[in-house]
């Protein structure tokens, strides 16, 4: 068939050119199609709008493992033996989506059975682990380790987390907000390991074109899984998922920002950005549920979504600090420690703020005394960052 592209012929002709030959549209059409037919079966299930037993998912999720395979396998021949690169990267992509769950049949067949959902878990984990291995494997993805590492354990995290909230819940447990919570916080710890490992693996180039391309996916789609998983969590248990959830995994999102970015934004929009989300982690968490904000562990800690956000945010910003060494970070992290100290809500910081103005001369003379020894500190960071200034040398060389 002629690989030119039609300039005449009629409507037709250029149809079948644009979905055929220039796209090949089937393949996300098909993708769609059994994406659509999970979503329906599971919100049949959760609205109860129809009857459907354990074996029904059941076989809905065998049904989709074998599309997974057979999607897996195609991509792999039409990739090495065909040649197909654009037709073997549409098919990975997909595969990326469906490798997390991100239909949530697992989380159905966990909720209906909890102690079937757990067997079901290992062997779903097991088979995605195999099917990522032999595409990584066959098609000689070079992927660094870190990534894998972190990928995986997103997997396990996204394939167990719903039959263990199951088998905890059939067992007497009670799922509260703070078990709700406590899961955005494992979102999030995740997402800055996965941030903070060496910039150099996330040189998207070192991956090659197909790498990159599939490797970007899987990361998005194990992270969006998480958070679908996490929201649907909280509907089956009847804990509405709220802003303050979020916040951590936003506030974590800061270390990642800077690795994928770099190269395509100026190093000021980068930056800008980081404390853009971190800052939007924090006004998440001004308010939250009132189970969380009046939680108290020891007479004086009072315990609440916005003082432990403020210390991620803490930890974030110095990790920060030390990998682009500049000092908005330093000042940042100073910040939100003195925040953390000050209160537990946006109220009881007003408050404390309000009784730490002096009203005295003597206080304030306190107070700008304590100020010379901040201000002689900061000065010295500033010299020792600006280098040698001496007359005609360049500063900083």
């Amino acid at each position: 068939m002629n690989d030119v592209k039609p300039t005449g012929g009629g409507f037709w002709r250029k149809l079948h050119w644009y979905t055929v030959r220039d796209h090949n549209v089937f393949y996300p059409a098909s993708a769609v199609s059994m994406m659509a037919g999970c979503f329906l079966l599971s919100s049949a299930m959760g609205m109860k709008m129809e009857p459907v037993s354990l074996w029904t998912v059941l076989a809905m999720l065998g049904v989709m493992q074998v599309y997974e395979l057979l999607l897996v396998g195609l991509a792999i021949y039409l990739l090495r033996a065909k040649r197909l690169w654009r037709d073997g990267r549409l098919l990975l992509i997909a595969e990326a989506i469906f490798v997390v769950d991100l239909a949530q049949l697992n989380a159905v067949i966990a909720t209906m059975n909890p102690a079937i959902g757990s067997i079901v878990s290992v062997i779903v984990m097991t088979l995605a682990g195999a099917k990522v291995w032999a595409v990584v494997k066959v098609l000689k993805i070079d992927v660094p380790v870190t990534h894998v590492a972190c990928v995986v354990t997103g997997m396990a995290m996204v394939l167990g987390w719903p039959a263990a909230l199951a088998r905890w819940s059939d067992l007497g447990g009670a799922v509260t907000p703070w078990t709700m919570y406590g899961w955005w916080w494992m979102i999030a710890a995740l997402l800055a390991a996965h941030g903070a490992m060496r910039h150099r693996a996330w040189k998207w180039r070192r991956w090659g074109g197909l790498g990159a391309t599939v490797g970007g996916w899987l990361i998005a789609g194990v992270y969006t899984s998480l958070a679908v998983h996490a929201h649907g969590s909280g509907w089956v248990y009847h804990i509405e998922t709220q802003a303050a959830y979020v916040g951590p995994a936003c506030v974590a999102l800061a270390l990642c920002v800077g690795p994928v970015l770099d190269g395509w934004w100026t190093e000021k929009s980068v930056i800008t950005a980081e404390i853009a989300l971190i800052g939007a982690g924090v006004l998440m968490s001004l308010k939250g549920p009132r189970v969380l904000t009046e939680t108290v562990w020891v007479d004086w800690l009072t315990v609440s979504p916005l003082r432990l956000v403020l210390l991620g945010a803490v930890v974030v910003l110095v990790l920060l600090t030390l990998r682009r060494r500049i000092m908005t970070y330093a000042v940042c992290a100073a910040t939100c420690l003195a925040m953390v100290l000050t209160g537990h809500s946006l109220d009881t910081m007003l408050a404390t703020i309000k009784r730490l103005v002096p009203r005295t001369q003597l206080g304030w003379g306190v107070v700008t005394m304590s100020l010379s020894f901040v201000l002689l500190g900061l000065g010295a960071l500033c010299s020792f960052r600006n280098g040698d200034t001496t007359p005609g040398k360049t500063t900083g060389q």
